[in-house]
């Protein structure tokens, strides 16, 4: 039968169009780093006035990570502080 070699000629084209596509979505931006096409972008963000360093936004944020955390414990020890004083209410008295 005509149909069984061109199903397979069809798979096999679509099978290659599929790797040369995903070797290509892979390779491509590695090259334009590798290339430097990315410095431009980098370079001309860290020269835009007013806009602070990126190692002092990061240690902002990890200071603000830092105040969340705490706050978390603490909400965290008044809950089993609570829930203590719950149990210890509702256990009956010791003979």
């Amino acid at each position: 039968m005509i149909v069984v070699p061109f199903l397979l000629r069809l798979l096999v084209l679509l099978v290659l169009l599929g790797f040369a596509a995903t070797l290509a979505a892979v390779l491509l931006p590695v090259l334009r780093s590798y290339l430097g096409g990315d410095d431009r972008r980098i370079r001309d963000a860290r020269t835009l006035p007013g806009r602070p360093d990126p190692m002092e936004r990061l240690e902002e944020r990890l200071d603000q990570l830092a105040v969340e955390q705490q706050h978390l414990a603490e909400q965290q020890q008044f809950i089993t502080k609570l829930l203590e004083e719950r149990a210890s209410s509702q256990r009956p008295p010791d003979p």
